[in-house]
Parts: C-alpha cells; structure tokens; sequence
C-alpha cells in the first residue's frame, strides 16, 4: 500500500523492494498525473471507517473539532534512487565493491594513504545493506559482492608479486597476484555475507535504537577482526597487510596497539565504518 492511511505531510512512505524492477514505469506514471501545467486539485480517499472512528476519538479527546477524514490520492514523488534506470540500479553495488577494493589498497604502499582506511569500507557495506537485487539467493549476491572487493584489494595491494615471473623468468608466476587473490578474497566475502545476514533485508534500511545500532557495529567489526586473526594462521597463514597496519603512520591513534596489537586497530577501523554507514 503506497498510500497508507496518514495524511501526506505525515506519511512515512515506505517503498518495498519489488517496486525497483519497476521503477522507470513508476516514475514516468508518476509524472504523467501531473499533467502538463501542474498538479491538478487532489482528489481524495476515504479512511476505513475503523480507523476513521478512532482519529475522530483522538481528536474529540485533544479538542481537535475537525480531524482529517481523507487523504491526498498522490503519494510525494519517489525518491531519485528510484527513478534511475534500471541497469544502474544492477550494476552500482558491484561499482560499490570496486571502489572499496581500490581504496583499500590506497591505504598501502606505494600509496600510504591510510586515512582511506576510516571509509574505504562504506561503499561495500551500502552495496550490501541497500542494493535492490531479488530477495531470492541475496546472501550469495552479498557474498559475491565481497569477494570482488577482496579480489581488487589483494591483486593491487600485492601486484608487486608479478615481478617474480621477471626475475625467475616465469609467465605463470607473473599471475601471482590474481592467484593469491582469488584465494585471499574468501575472507572479505564471508565478512560481506555476514553483515548481510546481521541486518536482515526487510532492516536494511531501518536501524532503530542506538544500542541495537552499537551492536551491529561491535559484532561487525567483531568478524571482521576474527577473520583477519584467521588469515594469519590458516594454510600456513598470509597476514600482510590488515586493515589496521595501514594506520602505521597516525602514532597518536596506534598508541592502543601495546594492548590490544593490531587486532585492536582493526576492530576500531571496522566499526568506525559501519557506524558511519548506520548513522549517515
């Protein structure tokens, strides 16, 4: 129901997933009913008598001598993400894991920028809270999405590896990058499934209390941190270049690391991003 039963300056429109396959012919209907001039005068729609009986109890009990019966027949416009084209739509959270694979490996040399790393990871957690994919298999989407994150970080931010084929005149060695990332970029995608499944699609974009907020967060950067831990030992371990080294040169910030190591700064880095994500 696009309409709901409150008046349009108090509507909190909630507009469901299924209308995204549609969402061109939403809009172009939507400005259709305008008409060429302008919005012609609202027509209205008539509560059930239900609901229309208790406002009228409301208001007889608040002094309110004429409570609002009806409702404008034109929901506000929908909102702009809406009306974009629908292989946008498809193709910007896969543009999104991208862009949080590349800005993580600006936190590394030869770049050294790592303050990227305090919101290198928001667009792969809006790729996956908000993206608009059918519900139907979306933790594997979620899981997809990471991988391809992972798969851009670790190629780049160990590309230097390819210059082995050179020195031991090998051409398979010259892959090397891709191979260790088509293994190591499991682990950003068990991470993206795991937010996925920590906030639910029909939550994605609803986050009520504060210490409910805090808790998706903490136990976010909770995994992510515990998977890092994991890539340090398992197959013998590969732990170059976690997230919380890339702060190697703010000395005021890694002062917690003679307590909690570099585990502390990843966990820190991690939440910082998802707060960022929930708060904005």
């Amino acid at each position: 129901n696009y309409f709901g039963f409150r008046s349009r300056s108090q509507a909190a429109w909630a507009w469901p997933s299924s209308v995204a396959a549609g969402a061109p012919k939403l809009c172009s209907s939507w400005m259709a009913r305008q008409g060429p001039v302008g919005r012609s005068a609202p027509r209205t729609l008539k509560r059930p008598s239900s609901i229309r009986d208790r406002n009228a109890r409301k208001a007889n009990a608040s002094g309110v001598s004429n409570p609002r019966g009806a409702i404008d027949a034109y929901p506000p416009p929908p909102p702009a993400w809406l009306c974009a084209p629908n292989w946008l739509i498809s193709v910007w959270p896969w543009l999104a894991a991208i862009s949080s694979g590349v800005l993580l490996a600006l936190c590394f040399a030869p770049w050294k920028l790592g303050g990227c790393a305090w919101f290198a990871f928001a667009p792969l957690i809006c790729a996956v809270w908000f993206h608009r994919f059918p519900a139907r298999h979306s933790w594997l989407r979620n899981a997809l999405l990471g991988y391809v994150c992972g798969v851009t970080f670790y190629t780049i931010t160990f590309s230097w590896l390819s210059s082995l084929g050179i020195l031991f005149e090998n051409v398979w060695l010259r892959g090397l990058p891709l191979l260790l990332a088509m293994y190591l970029g499991l682990y950003p995608a068990v991470w993206a499934w795991f937010i996925g499944w920590l906030v639910p699609r029909s939550e994605a974009r609803i986050f009520p209390t504060s210490p409910r907020n805090l808790l998706t967060g903490a136990l976010g950067a909770s995994a992510w941190t515990i998977l890092e831990w994991v890539r340090g030992w398992l197959l013998s371990g590969f732990g170059w270049n976690s997230i919380g080294t890339a702060l190697n040169q703010d000395l005021a910030m890694i002062q917690i690391a003679d307590l909690t190591g570099v585990a502390g700064l990843d966990w820190m880095v991690t939440f910082a991003n998802l707060m960022a994500v929930i708060i904005v």
